[in-house]
């Protein structure tokens, strides 16, 4: 198996397979409720802030396999880090869909 395969299947393993951690992504994002998604300690990235962040960086890491070494993002960005407030049940929906489809 090649390095990027290798890489590859373990992140789908992180997503929707057998972490050696505890539960996949998709398990944890399916258990969350708003009241989960809205809390928000002060100074520390909100649920919806960080899964947009892993959107961006899934995206950046899909888009330089596929050769496409233009696309960038810097670390601490807007692009890495958007500020989210509060979410309603519509927008946290259309977001999880968005990391779906990355």
């Amino acid at each position: 198996m090649r390095n990027i395969e290798k890489v590859v299947s373990s992140l789908s393993n992180v997503v929707h397979g057998k972490p050696w951690y505890w539960k996949t992504v998709s398990e944890i994002f399916a258990s969350l409720t708003l009241d989960n998604v809205n809390f928000k300690i002060k100074d520390v990235h909100s649920i919806p802030e960080i899964i947009e962040h892993m959107i961006a960086w899934r995206k950046f890491a899909i888009e330089q396999i596929n050769g496409n070494a233009d696309y960038d993002i810097q670390l601490d960005s807007s692009r890495s880090w958007q500020p989210i407030e509060k979410v309603e049940q519509e927008f946290f929906d259309a977001l999880l869909l968005n990391y779906c489809l990355y």
